[in-house]
């Protein structure tokens, strides 16, 4: 699994806040596993992460941009717009202004129908760094 975090220092440092303001925009990008997807009913989870996070974090606007079967690299012949570093741009963009985000993915690329290996996976991971 990878986890990217990217920060906008000048607002995390800042311990300045006035009132009613939220204190940063965080986007979590991910998978299933920051959907929340249920693999016995297929139920979304009402505890997933990014709702701990709320939870620790209430002064920041969490926004969650899953989708199951999102993969980092992996290009999905099924699903095309799966491709996490294809997207990512878009996903920034639309959520302007972002102060943090978290990137949760890379669970998809180890799919059979990807033939994943583990060279091949360290290789494609570096390229969104």
């Amino acid at each position: 699994m990878l986890i990217f975090l990217y920060f906008c220092f000048d607002k995390i440092n800042s311990n300045k806040k006035i009132e009613g303001e939220i204190a940063m925009r965080i986007l979590c990008i991910g998978d299933s596993n920051t959907w929340g997807y249920t693999p016995e009913t297929g139920i979304r989870m009402e505890k997933r992460w990014t709702k701990l996070l709320e939870e620790y974090r209430p002064d920041d606007k969490i926004i969650e941009e899953a989708m199951n079967g999102r993969t980092v690299t992996a290009k999905d012949t099924i699903v095309p717009v799966r491709c996490g570093i294809d997207t990512l741009p878009i996903l920034m963009l639309s959520h302007v202004p972002v102060d943090l985000v978290i990137i949760m993915l890379g669970t998809n690329d180890l799919k059979k129908q990807f033939n994943p290996s583990a060279k091949h996976l360290a290789f494609r991971n570096r390229t969104i760094y």
